[in-house]
């Protein structure tokens, strides 16, 4: 009884701490949170770009006319992937927002609990999962921040820990970290290049250490759709602006003292220590360092591995810290992380480990009933400890589901500056209605379709004339003349809001302008469809059964 108990207590434990850690979402309404109604603006336009068959989405709509940007060719869009597939199944929007959430806490602790179960004990990957899902850290994603795309991320995080020898699936994980939460991705890359050495330190099976450089060159391959664009076409964006004024890492360090404590608040980080907002890594985070330390000093703990998850406790605190600063200032790459206290993540996972390195040492004495009991007790501990935490500000008071309703007046509602393309100059707050209008000469213009990615009008015009689509110029839009033999029209974005300005010929004409692809986004669709193919050779080659040779 006892056994059979134990084999189902992950499961039981980990259906109980998803539910209380997802409750304020299970009910009506929106939580509120730093970025939800960006959230929400992204998952709607997302949804109707892939919709109108646009793959890979790289461009959509804003909520007021004439905002389209190339907002998922730089911003990681794998969470609104997942998004799009849910409402796709019936969903709306919110709906789906809130299912790919919860989805992500459930992940989120059976990815840990893989990790801990897998290099320690059943026991340990338990404790290790339950202050995963309740570590302060994870709870400000979801319900101060509304950092749905870093939750996400986080939560997959132990999973390229635990696949680290098996090169597909952790080709797969690292994909979609990356295209989930490019800082994220950042402050983990160096744990787990070193999770990569330890593990072939204690094996020193080189094998696997090659199936892992396998594993790294298929995620650069399947990865390239996006890395490849992103790096070659950022000089067309305002690219500087995601880290500069509000977004300069200088304005956002954690002190010491607010690692250790600082009031649960639900507003923004600011410079020095006027912060409305927690930095605390958690009390039973700071538990599972210090009985780690002194395990560690009686040799009752692997020391590889605790070492490993202090030292990196510790940097993601210090890299949160302003005792950190001549390392921000000294690899530029940093600075797109934005916020140096997200390297809080770091050291939530590396704590939520240690947990499960100190679960592992302190329970393998203890008879299996003993350790169940135990072990609930820890997470009923660490859910208490962390309960308050598990709540919104408030419910958001009008109908996102409606989106027109909020009748947004800012035309940036949902959009971020550093997205826009360099054409654009600035923006009016009177935005032109329809899809094209005209800025010289004199003629008659009829728009026949007007969606994201393709806009076509009908033009009777009694002299020449310059015409202008409200659209925001950016590389691949290309305008073209007649139906019949097309040819292509010279784009002018010499204006303040860098709209597609053409000209035209007098006459009976159809202008047609369209969203298309470039060197650039060729290049790298084409490696990641050639490393998808391999990858789906690898998976399916080992189930071809060799045929039999003839006595």
């Amino acid at each position: 009884m006892v056994k059979r108990t134990f084999r189902f207590l992950p499961a039981i434990i980990g259906c109980i701490a998803v539910v209380i850690a997802v409750k304020p979402l299970l009910v009506a309404g929106i939580t509120s949170g730093h970025d939800v109604g960006s959230h929400l603006v992204r998952v709607q336009r997302f949804y109707e770009a892939l919709r109108q068959g646009q793959f890979p989405v790289r461009w959509i709509e804003g909520v007021l006319p004439a905002m389209g940007h190339p907002h998922f060719e730089f911003y990681p869009p794998f969470f609104y992937y997942l998004t799009s597939l849910v409402q796709l199944l019936g969903l709306d929007f919110v709906s789906a927002t809130k299912a790919v959430i919860i989805a992500s806490a459930a992940i989120g602790f059976g990815a840990m609990y893989l990790l801990a179960q897998t290099y320690f004990a059943s026991a340990a990957g338990i404790a290790a999962a339950v202050l995963f899902t309740f570590s302060p850290y994870r709870l400000s994603q979801l319900y101060v921040r509304a950092a749905y795309g870093e939750y996400l991320a986080t939560a997959l995080a132990p999973l390229a820990f635990v696949w680290i020898n098996r090169p597909i699936p952790l080709a797969l994980a690292l994909t979609a970290i990356a295209l989930t939460h490019q800082p994220a991705f950042l402050i983990l890359v160096p744990a787990l290049a070193s999770w990569m050495a330890i593990t072939w330190i204690k094996s020193r099976d080189t094998k696997g250490f090659l199936k892992s450089l396998t594993g790294l060159g298929l995620f650069l391959g399947l990865i390239a759709f996006f890395i490849l664009p992103a790096m070659a076409e950022r000089k067309f964006i305002h690219w500087t602006n995601l880290t500069r004024d509000y977004y300069n890492f200088r304005q956002h360090f954690a002190g010491a003292i607010q690692l250790v404590y600082s009031k649960w608040d639900y507003g923004i980080s600011v410079a020095g220590r006027a912060d409305t907002m927690s930095f605390q890594l958690g009390v039973v985070n700071w538990l599972m360092v210090m009985a780690a330390l002194v395990l560690l000093y009686l040799k009752r703990i692997p020391k590889l591995f605790a070492l490993y998850s202090l030292l990196f406790t510790l940097l993601g605190l210090f890299m949160a810290t302003p005792l950190s600063t001549p390392a921000w200032e000294r690899f530029s790459i940093l600075a797109f992380i934005q916020y140096p206290w997200r390297f809080l993540l770091l050291s939530t996972f590396t704590t939520s480990l240690l947990a499960g390195i100190v679960a592992s040492s302190l329970l393998k004495k203890f008879q299996k009933s003993t350790q169940m009991v135990i072990i609930v007790l820890f997470s009923i501990i660490t859910m208490i400890t962390n309960l308050n935490y598990i709540k919104p500000s408030t419910y958001l008071p009008f109908d996102l589901n409606s989106p027109q309703r909020a009748q947004p007046k800012d035309p940036m509602s949902g959009l971020e500056p550093g997205y826009l393309p360099v054409f654009v100059r600035e923006i009016s707050p009177d935005r032109p209605q329809g899809a094209a209008g005209l800025v010289s000469g004199d003629a008659a213009i009829r728009t026949t379709v007007d969606n994201i990615i393709e806009k076509r009008v009908s033009i009777e015009a009694k002299t020449d004339i310059v015409m202008r689509f409200f659209v925001h110029y950016f590389p691949g839009w290309q305008a073209k003349l007649g139906d019949t033999s097309p040819r292509l029209l010279a784009i002018n974005p010499d204006n303040p809001e860098g709209f597609i300005d053409v000209a035209v010929p007098k006459g009976n004409h159809t202008v047609n302008l369209r969203f298309t692809r470039t060197p650039a986004r060729d290049l790298g669709d084409f490696i990641s469809l050639v490393t998808l193919v391999i990858l789906l050779v690898l998976l399916i080659k080992p189930k071809v059964s060799k045929p039999k040779l003839s006595q």
